[in-house]
């Protein structure tokens, strides 16, 4: 009879705790089957549920949040999009690959005799998502290098910290939380990160890459949370398969350092080529080298489907005013975001025209002084394009185009590394491998840029300049000392009637392996781009972005950061409207 009673009893109590959304009873059977199981961590519910079943998954021994409820994973069906993802360790990872779903991310298995059940999981009520707070998330952060820097402030010197046992390990870290919507809005997910001893991290400072291929090709920015994860927010308005491929390039801030203080001096006339720290024993820094990483988290398979017509005009036009919506005030010629489908870059948004700019006054300088704007160029002036490589092969493809030989007068350049390029033929410049042992020369760098400004040709209002410096700054110099170049060069063109349009510097996809390239890294190329862009945004000037341009490409440079001139077609054709009238 207590036998009967006692078994009543616990039937009641089970249907008790399943009520109650604490699914014990299977899992107790989970347990008992294998008691390697343990969870750590709660769910976290996506907004706007709705459950269907496709294909019958043969996941054992995870827990999933489904409708409100903890379901073990052998019990419940998943979207053909769903793929297993294997590493080579003690974690089984569970990606939810639909908004419909949201798996509970992380199983980790302990020894037998140690094993821990979480009895009563928490459920969380679904995070609100706003489209303009993605928005602006996306626009503020290329600006924001205070942001960047934050996590890595106090550790920009170059040293043996980078080497610590507290960097992230890639076979211990894993996927969580992926949010996935419809064409027209942003996904994410979310990267969780470990130390070597299997410790979560509770800091920032990783340097993790997503590059997204499918109908066309994107490269997210990722947010350091500063908390031991990192955001990845993208936007898509392309309905299909995609693979995203998740890599960390560094840890403990190693993509960001500096230089040593003496790195300029040690090489040649621009600050390249330092062979005294390519050998080993070299007695300040002996592992210079050691620390390059690019590893793999992971590499899994998401379905994107097709949103609706009206919203994704919607959002559209917000991102058509982001400026507006975000309270950021830039002389952006072109939005600067997209993807290339087809080897052809295909902007979210047009950009606006000399036309539709003049009915608004509202985006600052760069409406004010078109608006203002009402004579047809017709060969006047003179465009200097002033540069890197970059700059000097753009010149080479439209010196005898219509913007050089019909809306202005002349077309000419100036082409530099740190200082000007005695030939541009590198056999016949004889500045390469030049030993020196002197300092980067600042005051003379300014210097020589307003006295280029002064010339009689270009000291018109009628003139214009296409200017970046950056990528050969990256490798050579510090980001302080970069601040104080970009900060002297502003002075300068403010000065000054000449027309200037800073062009951003162009993404590194992977660094080369190579001592004197040590520094030439895609995230310190993001923090010297966000100083340069917002300094100049903040002077009036009129800013073109090529970064998000020359991420995604689908074609990535075999040296990590020289991309085929083509790629700037579409430049050509932003400073032709640009310039169009005087």
């Amino acid at each position: 009879m207590i036998l009967s009673y006692l078994a009543n009893f616990f039937l009641l109590l089970t249907s008790f705790l399943k009520v109650n959304c604490n699914y014990v009873s299977p899992l107790v059977n989970t347990v008992a089957q294998n008691k390697s199981l343990a969870i750590t961590q709660t769910p976290y519910y996506e907004e706007n549920t709705q459950g269907y079943a496709q294909q019958q998954t043969n996941y054992n021994g995870g827990l999933i949040s489904y409708e409100g409820n903890w379901v073990p994973s052998n019990q419940i069906t998943f979207p053909n999009a769903i793929q297993a993802l294997a590493p080579p360790n003690n974690y089984l990872y569970f990606p939810a690959f639909s908004a419909n779903l949201n798996i509970h991310n992380r199983v980790n298995r302990f020894s037998a005799d140690n094993y821990q059940l979480t009895k009563n999981p928490k459920w969380y009520p679904p995070k609100p998502y706003y489209f303009n707070d993605k928005l602006c998330q996306e626009r503020k952060h290329r600006m924001d290098w205070l942001s960047m820097l934050e996590p890595c402030k106090s550790k920009m010197d170059f040293g043996m910290h980078i080497y610590s046992y507290l960097k992230t390990e890639v076979n211990y870290s894993y996927i969580s939380d992926l949010h996935l919507r419809n064409t027209g809005d942003y996904s994410s997910f979310r990267i969780k990160t470990y130390d070597t001893t299997r410790k979560p991290k509770t800091i920032g400072g990783d340097t993790w890459r997503v590059f997204i291929r499918g109908p066309v090709y994107i490269e997210p920015y990722v947010y350091d949370l500063n908390n031991g994860e990192y955001e990845v927010l993208f936007f898509t308005l392309d309905a299909g398969m995609y693979q995203i491929e998740v890599i960390l390039e560094g840890s403990l801030c190693s993509s960001y350092v500096n230089p040593p203080y003496d790195w300029f001096k040690k090489g040649d006339f621009n600050g390249h080529f330092q062979n005294e720290y390519m050998f080993k024993e070299y007695k300040h820094f002996p592992f210079l080298l050691t620390y390059r990483t690019w590893n793999a988290l992971s590499n899994f398979s998401v379905y994107v489907h097709e949103g609706s017509k009206s919203r994704i005009t919607k959002n559209l036009i917000k991102m058509q005013n982001w400026q507006l919506l975000c309270n950021v005030k830039c002389n952006f010629l072109t939005d600067g975001f997209g993807r290339w489908k087809n080897k052809t870059w295909l902007p979210y948004v047009q950009s606006k025209t000399h036309t539709s700019i003049q009915s608004s006054n509202k985006l600052g300088t760069y409406v004010n002084r078109l608006s203002t704007r009402h004579k047809l160029r017709r060969k006047q002036g003179l465009l200097w394009i002033y540069g890197d490589c970059y700059a000097y092969n753009f010149y080479q493809s439209v010196w005898n185009t219509s913007l050089c030989t019909q809306q202005f007068k002349e077309c000419n350049r100036t082409y530099n590394w740190i200082y000007p390029r005695w030939n541009p033929d590198n056999k016949k410049d004889k500045s390469i491998h030049l030993k020196h042992d002197y300092f980067i020369n600042l005051p003379w760098l300014v210097k020589y840029f307003a006295k280029l400004l002064n010339k009689d040709k270009l000291k018109r209002s009628d003139s214009g300049m296409l200017l970046n410096v950056g990528l050969h700054y990256i490798r050579s110099t510090s980001f302080d000392i970069y601040k104080q170049l970009i900060d002297g060069y502003i002075k300068a063109i403010k000065s000054h009637p000449t027309d200037v349009v800073w062009r951003t510097t162009t993404a590194i996809y992977r660094a080369e392996k190579y001592t004197h390239k040590r520094f030439q890294t895609n995230q310190r190329a993001l923090l010297f781009n966000a100083y340069s862009m917002s300094a100049m945004c903040r002077a009036g000037i009129a800013v073109v972005d090529v970064f998000p341009l020359t991420s995604a490409i689908e074609v990535k440079p075999t040296d990590g950061i020289h991309y085929d001139v083509t790629v700037f077609t579409s430049l050509t054709k932003i400073l032709q409207e640009y310039y169009k009238y005087i």
